[in-house]
């Protein structure tokens, strides 16, 4: 498992990395997957993406039988070729860009929906409890245009205001 324990993601990664290991220790306590124990082998990428690849590759030729849970669209994107290539499952990767979910990677198993379909579900429950009226702030990129898209194509929303922040800067529209 490749995660960025340290970087910008590290919080996230800290929690996702304490979860696996108590649903693999239980799994392992009621006999493993088919009676072999499951083991984690925990590296920290600080969401690098070359680190990602060095990672996934070292993995690799150590001969596991799958990678599990990396976090993050540059390096998931990056090792998608790799496990294809070489035939080996990667299990439990965490995005929400839709480029992570690209039917060919038959060999890359994703366990977050799109960032769009997550905006638009928290705008159906705004719907739901009386909300009318929406202002949006999000990253100046792929991923926040994505999410950006699953609000403006929810009915029934309309917006204030959108605040537009990446890279040190906000642009208020």
């Amino acid at each position: 498992m490749s995660l960025p324990l340290t970087g910008v993601l590290g919080s996230t990664a800290q929690g996702f990395r304490e979860g696996t290991r108590i649903a693999f220790e239980d799994m392992n306590v009621a006999g493993g997957v088919h009676g072999r124990k499951i083991r984690v082998e925990l590296m920290d990428d600080r969401f690098d993406r070359d680190l990602v690849v060095r990672n996934a590759k070292a993995m690799l030729d150590q001969g596991v039988l799958c990678l599990f849970g990396f976090m993050g669209t540059p390096g998931i994107l990056a090792v998608s070729a790799l496990v294809n290539e070489r035939q080996v499952p990667l299990i439990g990767a965490v995005s929400g860009a839709p480029a992570t979910k690209d039917p060919t990677n038959k060999f890359v198993f994703i366990v977050r929906t799109s960032f769009s379909k997550e905006a638009e579900n928290a705008v159906n429950v705004g719907v739901i409890t009386g909300m009318k009226v929406w202002g949006v702030v999000y990253q100046d990129d792929g991923q926040g245009k994505a999410a950006l898209a699953g609000v403006a194509d929810r009915s029934g929303a309309s917006y204030v205001d959108t605040m537009i922040v990446g890279h040190g800067r906000r642009i208020i529209r």
